[in-house]
């Protein structure tokens, strides 16, 4: 479905939602280091592998999608980073993910396919819209790459408009971002 929760209604086992494994700790912003904790149940160890769209093409194919391979954890705890890739898919826009848990490592090797035993987890997730600077380049720091300033979109602003920007723009005059 297109909230990736069409099966959050199928209370056959009553157990309501079923997408509670996973936990997005911080937002999917374009450049930046990205986390996500998640939880193994279960009596034993178990493989984890972590896909996400990063690219909004609608699979988890395309190289850097795999963001956990299959991972031999035992019940409890863990967190993994990455970076969202700087061309990832339009800031604002949703994209999915999906987490898989099994006792074979093969069988969360793929993002489909069918398993022998546990779980599989998606989720619907925004990728983050922000707003750079705009002063020229030798004033101070504006570009991404020199950790130049730079807000995740949101209802807070100063003024009336905000901009949108996949990185800093530089421009003497500092009107870049009009």
């Amino acid at each position: 479905s297109a909230g990736a929760d069409g099966d959050d209604n199928n209370d056959t086992f009553g157990v309501g939602s079923d997408e509670d494994g996973v936990t997005f700790d911080t937002p999917l912003v374009p450049g930046e280091t990205a986390t996500v904790s998640y939880v193994v149940g279960g009596p034993s160890a178990a493989f984890v592998s972590g896909w996400i769209d990063f690219n909004g093409d609608g699979d988890f194919l395309d190289a850097g999608e795999q963001v956990l391979d299959a991972a031999l954890r035992d019940p409890g705890a863990y967190s993994v980073s990455f970076t969202v890739p700087s061309d990832a898919a339009a800031a604002g826009s949703t994209t999915y993910s999906r987490f898989r848990v099994a006792t074979a490592a093969a069988d969360v090797a793929l993002p489909a396919g069918e398993a022998a035993d546990g779980e599989v987890e998606d989720y619907a997730i925004p990728i983050e819209a922000l707003d750079y600077g705009d002063m020229n380049a030798g004033c101070g720091q504006t570009l991404l790459a020199d950790d130049g300033a730079r807000h995740v979109i949101g209802d807070l602003r100063l003024g009336t408009l905000i901009d949108a920007e996949s990185d800093g723009a530089p421009a003497a005059g500092a009107v870049a971002s009009t």
